[in-house]
């Protein structure tokens, strides 16, 4: 019995090693793309600034050309944006989480059951139902039985209460 859950248990593992193996490399390229965009912005304002400064461009909203401190300002005011942006990065981890969950939900929901749930069949019971001498214990704990010797009629169209402790066996017979 260990075995089968070993074996459960690995099978288990083995899928959740894959989608974190999957997110692994997204969580990666996220960070390596936005390195990639925060230095290649850094590059940017600072030559687009240099040129400005150089070519003496006219600052419209100042009426005078662009100076070194107006490089620095745009150049923080990128950063602080990219920074703010890359505060979200660590929400597509849990849209990531979610869309895997969702994806097994929607596996089990969207199943075959390999029993048809209206075949047309009908079952209808004639008779009663009769257990003579049964015995039960489970799998799991052979050593202690659950069920010793019970014999029970269960007639047809008559209502039976099946009580007793817990762990008597009452969802056995059941």
């Amino acid at each position: 019995m260990e075995k089968v859950e070993c074996v459960k248990y690995g099978k288990y593992l083995s899928l959740s090693r894959e989608v974190n193996i999957k997110n692994f490399i997204f969580v990666g390229c996220s960070i390596g793309g936005l390195m990639f965009v925060i230095y290649n912005s850094y590059a940017w304002s600072f030559y687009i600034g240099s040129v400005f400064v150089e070519n003496n461009v006219e600052n419209q909203q100042h009426n005078r050309p662009y100076t070194g401190g107006d490089t620095l300002s745009c150049f923080f005011g990128v950063i602080i944006g990219l920074f703010s942006l890359s505060a979200c990065s660590n929400h597509f981890k849990a849209v990531v989480e979610g869309r895997v969950a969702a994806k097994l939900a929607f596996e089990v929901i969207d199943r075959e059951p390999s029993i048809a749930p209206n075949s047309g069949k009908k079952h209808v019971l004639e008779g009663e139902i009769k257990l003579d001498g049964v015995s039960f214990y489970y799998p799991t704990r052979p050593d202690s039985k659950v069920l010793k010797n019970l014999t029970a009629v269960f007639q047809k169209g008559k209502t039976t209460a099946i009580v007793g402790p817990s762990g008597a066996g009452k969802s056995s017979i059941a």
